[in-house]
C-alpha cells in the first residue's frame, strides 16, 4: 500500500510483567524506567488509516462503531502529532478492529 493510499498495521496484545512507573515524555508516551513484557500471538488489533481528502475532520472507528469521547480524543491527539511532524494537515479515516474485548485490561 503506498503512503498516499494509507497504511495498515497489526499489533499483538502486550502483557507487562514488570511495569514502568511514570513517563519521561507524556506527549510521546515514553517511559521513565524500563519494563518487561510479552506479546500474545492470538490476540491482536488491526488498524488501517486512509487519507480523506473530502473531509474537514478525522473519522475514527473502533470495532465497527464510530468512536467518540476520550477514545476519539486520544486518537486525534496522536494524529495531530503526526500531522505536525509531517507538516501535512490532511484528515484521515481510522478503522481499528480488535479480536478481543475492548477495555479488558489488555494493551495492543
Amino acid at each position: 500500500m503506498s503512503p498516499s493510499a494509507g497504511a495498515r498495521a497489526k499489533a499483538h496484545v502486550n502483557i507487562a510483567w514488570v511495569k514502568y512507573w511514570g513517563k519521561s515524555d507524556d506527549a510521546l508516551n515514553l517511559p521513565a524506567v524500563p519494563s518487561l513484557s510479552a506479546n500474545i500471538e492470538d490476540l491482536f488489533t488491526v488498524t488501517e488509516v486512509r487519507p480523506d481528502v473530502d473531509s474537514s475532520d478525522d473519522e475514527v472507528w473502533i470495532d465497527g462503531e464510530i468512536a467518540g469521547g476520550s477514545e476519539r480524543d486520544r486518537v486525534i491527539r496522536f494524529l495531530d502529532l503526526v500531522r505536525a511532524r509531517l507538516g501535512n494537515p490532511a484528515r484521515v479515516r481510522v478503522h481499528s478492529q480488535n479480536n478481543f474485548p475492548r477495555a479488558a485490561g489488555l494493551a495492543s
